[in-house]
């Protein structure tokens, strides 16, 4: 759980602190959350959770609880990356297209 970028993982202080700190970013007010930092600690923490899958497949296959319980602790993080950064693209991404639009016309 608490490998670091030295002990070969692609987190750079290991699991816990990653989960804490996407966390932290996704309680920030709307309009203080940074984004392309949240982005890169998705991206990050999803390559991770490939990686420790795969590396646990025999433990994940017979639902060994401590790997099912990180596994599962992860996803919830993941998931609350995509329901808040969508509640804040999704309307960014529309008000572009209309900007985008009545520019054209």
């Amino acid at each position: 759980r608490n490998a670091r970028r030295t002990d070969g993982t692609c987190l750079e202080y290991g699991l816990d602190y990653a989960l804490k700190q996407l966390s932290k970013e996704l309680d920030l007010p709307m309009s203080s959350i940074d984004l392309e930092t949240a982005k890169n600690q998705f991206h990050l923490l999803l390559e991770w959770l490939e990686e420790f899958k795969s590396n646990f497949m025999e433990q994940v296959l017979s639902e060994h609880p401590l790997v099912l319980g990180t596994i599962t602790e992860v996803e919830e993080v993941l998931t609350k990356y995509k329901e808040t950064v969508s509640a804040v693209t999704v309307p960014l991404a529309v008000e572009k297209a209309r900007n985008d639009r009545s520019a054209l016309e």
